[in-house]
């Protein structure tokens, strides 16, 4: 459950072995009456500091019968609706295409329903095909049609 309070107090508590490596342990109240343990990566931290506001997500997990509390910080979306934005490069564009139509076209050929001469021919004309220009088929008579 998603939250807001000012932390009260931060203290380390060890360290865990964790799948993902060492994990440092935080025991963090706040002023709202929570608390939980927060784990970093780095043995110093600065997203808990006493006496500023938070976002957090509030976890309560059992074990033998306890009940245990972990808090994660909730981080600000960035601007523009969503996770990374990048421009895609046409010419990476292009080339992921070609490997595709390539592939394809070699998938034929060693099923035997092309020649190795025929590979780069229908290779240029599926890739024609996706990029939506006019196709004309090389050859007509081929067995898999």
């Amino acid at each position: 459950m998603e939250k807001q309070a000012v932390v009260n107090s931060v203290q380390g508590n060890g360290t865990y072995q964790g799948q993902y490596g060492l994990l440092y342990k935080w025991e963090v109240t706040f002023d709202n009456g929570d608390y939980g343990t927060a784990m970093t990566k780095e043995e110093s931290q600065s997203t808990w500091v006493v006496g500023k506001s938070v976002r957090y997500d509030l976890q309560v997990k059992e074990y033998n019968g306890r009940q245990y509390f972990n808090v994660k910080a909730v981080q600000d979306k960035p601007a523009g609706g969503g996770g990374k934005s990048y421009v895609k490069d046409p010419e990476t564009e292009k080339r992921i295409t070609r490997m595709s139509v390539l592939k394809a076209a070699t998938d034929l050929a060693i099923a035997e329903k092309l020649s190795l001469p025929e590979l780069l021919i229908y290779a240029e004309v599926f890739e024609k095909w996706v990029y939506g220009e006019a196709v004309k088929m090389p050859n007509e008579d081929l067995p898999w049609q």
